[in-house]
């Protein structure tokens, strides 16, 4: 996963007019908190989305939860930097409905923090 999104994160793939289409911050300031929707949320420079990417600070990530396991990966342009997470759940992980939450994002901002202080915002607990 890291290798991959090396190749995603400097354009290796791309031309640089995809590349920035691709991950400019060009959605700043769309979008609203929606109370029925985990996923909706107002894009700021903190976190916003690009085609396919999020763009979190200055690391350009992807998620991934499906079929009980999650999966974060980022890489940080500045530092050359990959980080990739991936996590599988226990039947403890899910609610009454089946639901669960990718904790996989929380160990990435953990990890990258860490390795690169100062890139991103702490972790929702």
């Amino acid at each position: 996963m890291s290798k991959s999104m090396e190749a995603v994160g400097t354009g290796k793939l791309l031309s640089r007019e995809s590349l920035a289409a691709q991950v400019n911050p060009n959605l700043i300031g769309f979008g609203k908190v929606d109370p029925n929707c985990p996923a909706c949320y107002h894009m700021s420079e903190a976190k916003n989305y690009g085609l396919g990417v999020v763009n979190l600070g200055s690391w350009i990530t992807q998620t991934k939860s499906f079929a009980g396991c999650g999966a974060t990966v980022g890489y940080l342009p500045s530092k050359k930097l990959a980080v990739a997470v991936a996590v599988t759940y226990g039947s403890k992980a899910f609610d009454d409905e089946g639901s669960y939450r990718n904790v996989s994002d929380k160990i990435f901002t953990l990890l990258g923090t860490a390795l690169a202080p100062g890139t991103l915002s702490k972790p929702e607990p």
